[in-house]
């Protein structure tokens, strides 16, 4: 029996290790705006971002039959200090191959203004 539990136990081991084993999401940032990506595969953006000022990014898709924003969330920094900045993260899935182009603007809802930052994304999927 305790040799059944011992198998047991390092099929599990290597059953979880081959989990981990598929490709990596490809996570970018504020300077990577070209990117290229299988169709099927999902990508994360990354940026530095503080909802508790008003401001956060906003995202518009030219093309969803392509890219979609599947997941949106909000990382608190690691001060954890009220006020304090963190990361916005978006995950998109590709859907089928073309070029789309995704725009950001770091702005608050009520109050765009002409000077917010703003970062544009080419998205190919091959």
């Amino acid at each position: 029996m305790k040799k059944a539990v011992t198998m047991l136990a390092l099929l599990m081991a290597q059953a979880a290790a081959l989990v981990g084993c598929g490709k990596a999401e490809a996570v970018y940032g504020r300077d990577d705006t070209s990117i290229s990506v299988e169709s099927g595969e999902k990508f994360t953006i990354k940026l530095d971002a503080n909802p508790t000022t008003g401001y956060q990014w906003s995202v518009s898709i030219s093309d969803e039959a392509v890219v979609t924003l599947e997941k949106l969330e909000y990382q608190q920094g690691g001060s954890g200090a009220v006020g304090a900045g963190g990361t916005q993260v978006l995950v998109f899935k590709t859907n089928k191959a073309g070029t789309a182009i995704i725009d950001m603007v770091y702005q608050r809802s009520w109050e765009p203004r002409k000077d917010d930052e703003r970062l544009q994304y080419t998205v190919t999927v091959k």
